[in-house]
């Protein structure tokens, strides 16, 4: 990237000596914990040693956390002010510090596509949960400095237009939570099945399950092309498309055909967030998908729609939990998906749902455009700050 101001590379403020904490040895201390499951619900954990099960970094307030785990989903922090417990955080984070940056910009830098793009390509690991970036690669990559003032200014622009994206992502919340109550409504729980639905294992109602590509996906990507699905684009029963990767034409129909996705397919997250799922939408058919489950429906049996939202409203919960063996981040994979025991109603209750879910999406469709609309202007206006544009 472009840019009018001098750039350092990440290496110079990552810390390296940060100390660390056992708090197995301060069993009744409570502490602030900087996870990664604390970070997808948004609020550190705070939490007695004797519950911590193993060494954590040191950190301390306006640190900035980067996730070199599973390397596709961006996940970057900064630590809080602190409340009175001693700040730790997970190893998988890199841990960055300077008095150069204000904390706020550094993490819109971490965040914007151009960094993401590089950090992608630091990556080490078969696929999936496995997959880490290299510090000492990341170390290498560039950043730009400017003004401290200046990166006031940014983070103040950046900060009004993600506060509209927002906005319309809690519209679109208010419209699914609707959704959820109609189905449970209409079909139970679907891991009790209290209406004695009839149940089959999923490769009996799907024509294909596979996965999409694990081995070094990064190796494929291009600047422009044909869209990637990765984990962090698939939300439940919606793809985001603000944040794709993107393969060549020609890969895309050689070498990973057999990754391709088209619509109605039914894609699953298989770590991170594993079991959340969406239906491919017609704009995205031929794409492909990279270390995501997926699922053809036989729609004689089985609307994508309802396999979808089965998957979303526990029953992903439901096939994670079967998986479970002592990890600490589950991994679906094929295997599991094939013998996953589904309610399948009968078409026409099936049928009835899709309209009710067709109406909705109506409204939905209207709150995701200006969604998507907020997203492109603020990811606009991310690229242009970070040029030095604004």
């Amino acid at each position: 990237m472009k840019t009018k101001w001098p750039t350092i590379p990440l290496g110079k403020i990552a810390v390296s000596r940060s100390g660390s904490t056992n708090p197995a040895k301060y069993k009744t201390e409570t502490f602030e914990l900087y996870s990664i499951p604390a970070y997808d619900h948004g609020t550190p954990e705070v939490i007695p040693g004797k519950e911590i099960g193993s060494a954590k970094k040191n950190v301390r307030p306006n640190d900035v956390l980067l996730s070199r785990i599973a390397p596709h989903i961006q996940r970057v922090w900064v630590v809080g002010e602190k409340r009175g417990n001693r700040q730790i955080a997970s190893s998988k984070w890199i841990v960055y510090r300077s008095n150069e940056f204000y904390p706020p910009f550094l993490r819109y830098a971490l965040l914007t596509e151009y960094f993401h793009f590089q950090f992608l390509k630091t990556i080490s690991g078969v696929g999936g949960s496995l997959l880490r970036a290299r510090p000492e690669q990341v170390a290498k990559i560039q950043i730009p400095l400017p003004p401290f003032t200046e990166q006031k200014r940014i983070v103040a622009i950046l900060d009004k237009a993600d506060a509209i994206r927002r906005k319309r992502q809690a519209a679109i919340k208010l419209a699914d939570d609707f959704l959820r109550a109609t189905f449970l409504d209409m079909f139970g729980d679907p891991v009790t099945n209290p209406k004695r639905w009839n149940i089959s294992k999923c490769s009996e109602i799907c024509t294909r399950i596979t996965v999409g590509i694990v081995v070094r996906p990064a190796s494929y990507y291009q600047l422009s092309g044909v869209p990637a699905l990765r984990s962090l684009n698939i939300r439940a029963n919606h793809i985001e498309t603000n944040n794709l990767v993107y393969f060549s034409h020609e890969d895309n129909i050689t070498k990973l055909a057999k990754t391709r996705v088209w619509k109605d397919d039914v894609l699953l997250v298989r770590s991170g967030q594993p079991g959340t799922c969406a239906v491919v939408p017609q704009e995205l058919n031929g794409a492909n998908a990279i270390d995501i489950l997926i699922a053809t429906p036989n729609k004689s049996e089985v609307f994508p729609e309802y396999l979808c939202h089965y998957f979303n409203y526990n029953g992903g919960k439901q096939l994670v939990l079967g998986e479970q063996q002592g990890q600490i981040q589950q991994h679906l994979n094929v295997s599991s998906l094939c013998k996953a025991k589904i309610p399948v109603p009968p078409i026409k209750t099936q049928r009835e749902f899709i309209d009710c879910l067709n109406t909705v999406q109506k409204l939905k469709d209207k709150l995701i455009y200006s969604k998507d609309e907020a997203g492109v202007i603020f990811n606009s206006l991310t690229q242009r700050a970070f040029r030095g544009e604004l």
